[in-house]
């Protein structure tokens, strides 16, 4: 292999916030380490056939990217150790290959390793987690790369700069906005995962901002979006999508008829979400989260 890269391999787990959150805290790491990054999502989550469908839903920028055959890296030093001649199996199939007396915990720590492990020494160092860690990185490194930002104005700064939406994508919810400006956006997550706090909530918030404007409606559950129409009438806007039977995680179901548009679906929602006039999230939501990230702005959450 030509030159002396040191490469940062990051694997895929979950569902697309917590993808996107990590990938996010990995472009970070790469900065600090100076590695060249390999964003491998591939498994079955949000494709049929297990491929890398990374490059079709987000992109890159401004940082060193690869494009080098897994058989180049097998011959390098690799950490964790427990992937070296496994950088082709994703999170969930390497894990199946352990020891079955181990507990699920057990075996994501083996497979994680310490993403905050800025002196590894290995050539390749494969990471993935739920989430980011922005705040566990050496101040020193956070003052080089962002000044005094707080950790949320890091974020903004990685997803604006860094990790966007492919184009096709950001082009699909422009032409949806142009059609239906303008806007008032809300999300609500009500599948496998919810919140304690009623609907009724969000829409005396609702009441409180929509004026004129049109309201973008941002959910995983078909039943909320009947409830909104039925509140809201034609105002109420959305994409058009699948959806899970309710109480289902959408990029779970055995039922999608196509993971990859689920995927883009997703973004596109988030996209719009992002450009809306005025923006009501729901805390605790990563997708909620994101879609402020890609803003300019910090969003009111309804469900506080």
């Amino acid at each position: 292999m030509k030159g002396t890269s040191r490469y940062l391999v990051v694997k895929g787990k979950a569902g697309l916030g917590n993808r996107m959150l990590f990938t996010a805290h990995a472009v970070f790491y790469a900065l600090v380490t100076r590695r060249v990054m390999i964003v491998d999502w591939s498994d079955y989550t949000y494709s049929h056939d297990g491929r890398n469908v990374f490059d079709e839903l987000l992109q890159l920028h401004h940082i060193p990217k690869s494009n080098e055959a897994w058989s180049c890296l097998e011959a390098l030093s690799v950490s964790p150790l427990i992937w070296r001649d496994h950088l082709t199996m994703s999170v969930g199939d390497r894990g199946d290959q352990l020891d079955a007396a181990l507990s699920a915990g057990e075996k994501e720590h083996l497979l994680r390793g310490d993403p905050l492990d800025l002196d590894c020494a290995a050539d390749v160092r494969v990471m993935w987690d739920y989430g980011h860690n922005i705040e566990g990185f050496p101040d020193r490194h956070k003052r080089a790369f962002f000044g005094t930002c707080s950790t949320d104005k890091i974020l903004r700064i990685l997803f604006r700069k860094y990790l966007q939406p492919s184009p096709e994508i950001v082009t699909q919810a422009e032409v949806f906005l142009e059609r239906n400006q303008p806007l008032m956006g809300v999300h609500v997550r009500l599948s496998d995962k919810t919140t304690t706090v009623p609907l009724s909530r969000c829409f005396d918030r609702v009441d409180g901002l929509l004026a004129e404007n049109n309201l973008f409606l941002s959910t995983d559950n078909r039943d909320v979006l009947d409830r909104f129409v039925a509140r809201y009438g034609a105002r109420v806007v959305s994409a058009d999508k699948w959806y899970p039977k309710p109480g289902e995680s959408a990029h779970q179901s055995k039922d999608c008829p196509d993971r990859l548009e689920h995927g883009r679906e997703a973004l596109i929602d988030m996209c719009i979400l992002s450009r809306c006039k005025e923006f009501l999230r729901q805390e605790g939501s990563s997708f909620s989260l994101l879609a402020d990230y890609l803003s300019a702005r910090k969003s009111p959450a309804w469900n506080v």
